[in-house]
């Protein structure tokens, strides 16, 4: 969602923060000089803090922010019901503990109250979880489940895209496995990551990898992966550099049919999801065909990531190409 110009202008306020130290003290009229007051230095530190690129380079301190925060505005949203990315992590820098170091508890309080109002505009709500971080909320759908620490792109970071987009094109299906997804999805939490080798090709009964997640309940998911360095279509037959949608569907059909073992546990238990991934494309028509020939609980168990995804996960986690890592 994009926020409105007068919410924007709002924030901006905010940013800039009430009057430097020693003037206007009385701030019970005007809850904006409650926010800490930011000259340039400050701005940048501010804007940097928030994982962008902005620097500030004398210009006039309000109409510059607001101009930065209309173009974060235009920025990649991770879910549709909150704002970009990059004003997501505004507003939560905006309540950090770091900004009211030294001042009465109630400051951080009159200010997220302020925040609040100016975000019921928008039918959203700043609040503070267990670990007193800000976070950003519309009903049910937090930014406390994005888990993302930095999601604003820089030029850095559009390079190193590059960089791994050259290494993808490249490397094999077993080399996209171990060098890359593995380690990937070791960062992003999943345990017992257990991968399938070529001896055990035939004993996989369509799981390339299994892995198992752990809930804040302690319980436990399991997920089956299917791996694949090439494009994925709809075509009635496989192509030179695609793989046919029909494969990976009987391997997504005999995943789910058939339980691995955890020697953790020491039995025998069902995959939950499964994951379809591809270091190419997936197109839209094998997305659309795949949840087509499956019946309704099956479907809800497909999870696609395609290389769009791939990348932006290691970008985001900032993982090191395979040559940079120690041998």
């Amino acid at each position: 969602m994009k926020l409105k110009a007068r919410t924007l202008r709002d924030l901006a306020a905010m940013v800039t923060g009430g009057a430097p130290r020693g003037y206007g003290d009385d701030a019970s009229t005007d809850p904006i000089l409650k926010f800490p007051y930011r000259s340039s230095g400050a701005l940048s530190d501010f804007f940097i803090d928030c994982d962008t690129e902005y620097r500030h380079q004398g210009e006039s301190r309000v109409p510059w922010t607001q101009d930065v925060l209309t173009q974060l505005n235009e920025g990649p949203v991770a879910v549709p019901q909150l704002p970009a990315d990059g004003i997501v992590r505004v507003i939560e820098e905006l309540i950090a503990t770091s900004h009211f170091r030294g001042r009465p508890d109630e400051d951080r309080e009159k200010c997220l109250q302020h925040l609040n109002e100016v975000l019921a505009r928008e039918g959203l709500e700043a609040y503070l979880d267990g670990a007193d971080r800000c976070h950003v909320r519309a009903g049910q759908i937090s930014s406390a489940s994005l888990n993302i620490e930095k999601r604003v792109w820089t030029q850095a970071d559009l390079e190193r895209k590059k960089e791994w987009e050259r290494y993808l094109d490249d490397a094999s299906e077993d080399e996209f496995t171990e060098e890359v997804l593995v380690p990937l999805l070791q960062q992003c939490g999943f345990r017992r990551i257990s991968v399938a080798g070529h001896k055990d090709k035939a004993l996989e009964f369509g799981k390339d990898i299994w892995m198992k997640f752990q809930l804040p309940t302690s319980h436990f998911i399991y997920f089956g992966v299917q791996v694949k360095s090439e494009k994925i279509d709809a075509a009635g037959r496989s192509k030179d550099g695609h793989e046919n949608v029909a494969e990976v569907l009987n391997q997504a059909k005999m995943a789910l049919a058939h339980p691995i073992w955890d020697p953790e546990i020491n039995k025998r238990v069902l995959i939950d999801h499964i994951y379809i991934v591809s270091s190419g494309e997936i197109t839209k028509q094998a997305r659309q065909l795949l949840g087509e020939k499956l019946d309704i609980d099956s479907r809800r168990q497909l999870i696609f990531m395609d290389r769009e995804d791939i990348l932006m996960l290691l970008i985001q986690t900032a993982m090191k190409l395979p040559s940079e890592r120690p041998q």
